[in-house]
């Protein structure tokens, strides 16, 4: 089984039981402009569009491949704007 975990604005997918070397979106996109880095796990960037994203990741280890699929809510408060002063 995998798991997703948030932590501010980072998510974190992790193996329960066991420990994934890789990680990739098989199927499905992630929210506009976050990336998954492949060899953490970890999901970060900006989140710059509301929706709901449905994406499949595999995890990979030695001995051991899973896919598991994920959704990820994105509500308008959820993204931040910067502002500046000119």
């Amino acid at each position: 089984m995998l798991a997703l975990a948030v932590s501010g604005t980072t998510l974190q997918l992790s193996g329960v039981g066991w420990a994934p070397t890789s990680w990739e979106v098989v199927n499905g996109e992630l929210p506009p402009n976050l990336v998954l880095h492949g060899g953490t796990g970890t999901i970060d960037g900006t989140l710059t569009a509301a929706g709901t994203y449905i994406f499949t990741v595999r995890a990979l280890s030695k001995s051991r491949v899973e896919r598991q699929e994920f959704s990820v809510t994105v509500r308008p408060a959820d993204i931040l704007l910067a502002t500046s002063n000119k």
